[in-house]
């Protein structure tokens, strides 16, 4: 998918990501459109999906991601990192998680927010 995404129309991928509920295709293909945000909003549904997946584990794989993305190259516009972070907090109440985790990641990386 990295290697041919040029060759393939982004919008009817998705949409047969949402039909077939492959949220983590649709997540990748929104990383490689530098869509973040739905990125994020589809690493949630792979949780919301996916009873295997325990929420704690979900909870630190969706904070390294975010890492992963505030100390990368990327610059986000102030819009999209806020965006992000209303996801993120949607998703710890949603699955009603202790708050403290969230809190502690976004103070650490205020900076670059």
């Amino acid at each position: 998918l990295e290697q041919k995404h040029g060759q393939y129309r982004p919008t009817m991928l998705l949409r047969q990501c949402a039909d077939y509920q492959n949220w983590p295709a649709a997540a990748r293909i929104y990383r490689e459109m530098k869509d973040h945000a739905a990125e994020f909003r589809c690493l949630c549904q792979i949780v919301y999906t996916n009873s295997i997946t325990e929420t704690e584990t979900a909870c630190r794989n969706l904070l390294y991601r975010h890492s992963e993305l505030l100390e990368g190259d990327i610059n986000l516009e102030a819009e999209e990192s806020a965006h992000i972070l209303l996801v993120l907090i949607a998703f710890w109440k949603k699955s009603d998680i202790e708050i403290s985790k969230l809190e502690e990641h976004i103070i650490k990386y205020i900076p670059k927010l």
